[in-house]
């Protein structure tokens, strides 16, 4: 059993932020965890309370009991990313994928703008759904759709046929 901690109400004994670095990293008291999840335990009665903060392996670290306990930016990040849980970006340009070690780090446009994110082993984490249509899922469970691989500019279909 983990050492729970439920963050009630605003206390200076907690120093915590979230910030992003490709992952979402989550400081507490000096303790640093890399790309950890964020679940809403009540999806749509309760969808800004009750945010569990958890660890690369899926071990609970925190309960947020309100986006409201955060400061301002520690809040919109993790706001942003609670979004992102739900959403499908649409790969529209592959700008470069390269490999280290197990770790593939995709740099890609898509419909939201330029991002980055990283696959272990691509072949499992890539998906085809239909013809030329693929579903790509990230280390951290965010889904990107490449609606059709067949349509990309050609240095991006020759990023893609690397991988494929």
């Amino acid at each position: 059993m983990s050492n729970l901690i439920y963050l009630k109400r605003k206390v200076n004994r907690f120093q915590m932020s979230f910030r992003r670095e490709p992952g979402l990293v989550f400081d507490m008291n000096g303790l640093r965890y890399e790309r950890v999840k964020l679940v809403r335990t009540y999806h749509n009665s309760l969808p800004d309370q009750y945010i569990s903060v958890r660890s690369e392996e899926g071990e609970e670290l925190m309960l947020i009991s309100s986006l409201t306990k955060l400061d301002d930016i520690s809040s919109q990040i993790v706001q942003e990313e609670l979004k992102l849980l739900h959403l499908i970006p649409v790969i529209e340009r592959i700008s470069s994928i390269r490999r280290q070690q197990s770790i593939w780090t995709w740099n890609v446009q898509t419909d939201l703008g330029q991002t980055t994110f990283m696959t272990e082993n691509a072949h499992d984490h890539i998906h085809s759904v239909a013809p030329c249509r693929w579903v790509i899922t990230d280390l951290d469970g965010r889904r990107y759709l490449l609606a059709d691989s067949e349509n990309l500019d050609a240095a991006s279909r020759n990023q893609w046929n690397r991988i494929i």
